[in-house]
């Protein structure tokens, strides 16, 4: 028996359409239009009596001046320190940019407040200082929120495992580098409480990596959940994650094992037992001797095209 060939399928049918005809568009028109516009709003002003014009022309440069002011205290104005965040600021959760200029304990540091344009290329007109007197009372000291970390050695108390590796690691991540921070609140040694983010060096369209988070990871601090606790948008499941995360790989001050002491513990047991007079007095003239680490110096070129 012949095989029967199969039904060819059916040929499409093609409609031919008709070329769309876009409008097109008269700049020369336009131009014509906003002209013949001006001229009569011109004729309008010099119809008016010389006392009208007065009025306008005092209105309408007062709202160009509030216009200025709003823009300045919204967008430009430096915040110099602490004392200088308002309340609203903290409500509002204000976020702010700068960059950081020393780091004295692994938990804070200090950013010099750069708002505005005029910090960075190509309208770069401002810079930040960098001679140490120069900076002082010049800059915002924040306590990075959700993280409690190694305590160095303060007013006679001793040093905690790995409280030197955790501000090298702090150091090593914020030092002279741009951050942004999220502010939260104020804390009893007036610092400001915020969420810090770095910008990805190279990458910088990439989400910012977030500071605390980091931390944690890393091993070197556990979170902070005494009075005060800030975790912003975070949320104090991520932090937690992130500590259970070290925790199980034994990162930093969790793989010391039976010697581990958490910093919330430490402290619970240097205020039971505070140190004597003699050791506070000893301790403090050693810390006034020493201070942390800031930016080096830079010449005009280094400020001028410096990160």
């Amino acid at each position: 028996m012949a095989p029967t060939s199969s039904p060819r399928p059916p040929t499409p049918l093609i409609v031919a359409q008709a070329p769309i005809d876009l409008p097109s568009f008269d700049w020369k028109q336009l131009l014509q239009t906003v002209q013949t516009e001006e001229r009569k709003a011109n004729r309008w002003f010099l119809s008016l009596p010389p006392s009208q014009q007065a009025g306008l022309t005092i209105a309408g440069t007062g709202a160009g001046t509030l216009a200025l002011l709003y823009g300045y205290k919204r967008f430009w104005r430096r915040i110099r320190n602490a004392d200088h965040v308002l309340p609203n600021m903290l409500t509002g959760k204000k976020w702010i940019k700068g960059r950081v200029t020393s780091v004295g304990d692994s938990d804070n540091f200090r950013v010099y407040h750069t708002p505005g344009i005029f910090f960075n290329w190509p309208f770069k007109i401002r810079f930040i200082p960098t001679e140490k007197k120069a900076l002082q009372n010049e800059t915002i000291h924040i306590r990075i929120a959700g993280v409690d970390a190694p305590e160095a050695a303060h007013f006679g108390r001793p040093a905690q495992p790995l409280s030197a590796e955790a501000l090298e690691f702090l150091r090593g991540k914020v030092l002279g580098r741009k951050v942004k921070v999220l502010l939260s609140s104020k804390d009893q040694y007036g610092r400001i409480v915020g969420l810090p983010l770095l910008p990805r060096r190279f990458l910088p369209f990439l989400p910012s990596e977030i500071l605390p988070l980091s931390i944690l990871k890393a091993g070197f601090g556990e979170v902070y959940t005494s009075g005060g606790a800030e975790y912003s948008y975070v949320g104090i499941e991520k932090f937690q994650k992130a500590e259970e995360e070290a925790r199980r790989k034994k990162r930093g001050i969790w793989g010391l094992g039976k010697k581990m002491e958490s910093p919330s513990e430490y402290k619970r047991r240097m205020k039971e037992n505070p140190p004597s007079p003699n050791e506070t007095r000893a301790e403090s003239a050693k810390a006034a001797d020493q201070t942390g680490t800031t930016m080096g110096r830079k010449g005009f070129f280094g400020r001028l095209f410096g990160r």
